[in-house]
């Protein structure tokens, strides 16, 4: 259990099942749909959510008496996301590693009703534990610069501003990373 914040709730961080599918696509539903510019979070399609959960990276999810209240996806590189290939080599570099050192936090996503406890912390953290068993050395993310929340929880748990591109379709993309 973790302890998710000063209300006393208190969540659960486990793995999720392929059979979960569809309460990841709301709980993203519900965050999208709560943002008020819909450009702050790059959203994963149903195919690319069936392609983590059966093994191309992990979705860790964490939940309240058993309903999913957010979600973390976690990938090695260079299994991520093709679009973030030219920038995990760049990021590698800078921290003195190779490519296949990086882990790369694809997406965080918190239901709205669960937001302030704690969970991108302690989502996050069971990443960066799975990482770190697998060998990565180096964890990057991306946000957009316009997401202030995010970029000061990525801050807290350690990660730091490396560059800014141009992503999704042409989307300001801070891009964020931190060693293990």
């Amino acid at each position: 259990m973790v302890d998710a914040g000063t209300q006393a709730r208190h969540f659960s961080v486990r793995r999720c099942a392929s059979s979960e599918l569809a309460n990841l696509l709301e709980v993203q539903s519900q965050v999208l749909g709560a943002l008020p510019d819909p450009d702050l979070l790059e959203g994963s399609s149903a195919g690319e959510l069936e392609t983590y959960l059966a093994g191309g990276g992990d979705v860790i999810g964490a939940y309240e008496n058993g309903t999913l209240a957010g979600y973390g996806i976690y990938t090695s590189f260079p299994d991520s996301d093709p679009r973030l290939r030219s920038l995990g080599t760049e990021v590698a570099e800078l921290y003195g590693g190779r490519s296949f050192d990086l882990g790369v936090l694809d997406t965080v996503a918190v239901h709205p009703d669960h937001r302030g406890h704690g969970l991108q912390g302690a989502i996050c953290a069971e990443i960066h534990r799975l990482a770190r068993s697998g060998g990565a050395k180096v964890m990057m993310t991306t946000v957009s610069p316009q997401n202030q929340i995010s970029i000061k929880n990525f801050a807290r748990l350690g990660y730091k501003p490396v560059f800014e591109r141009l992503l999704y379709g042409g989307k300001a993309r801070s891009v964020l990373a931190m060693l293990l």
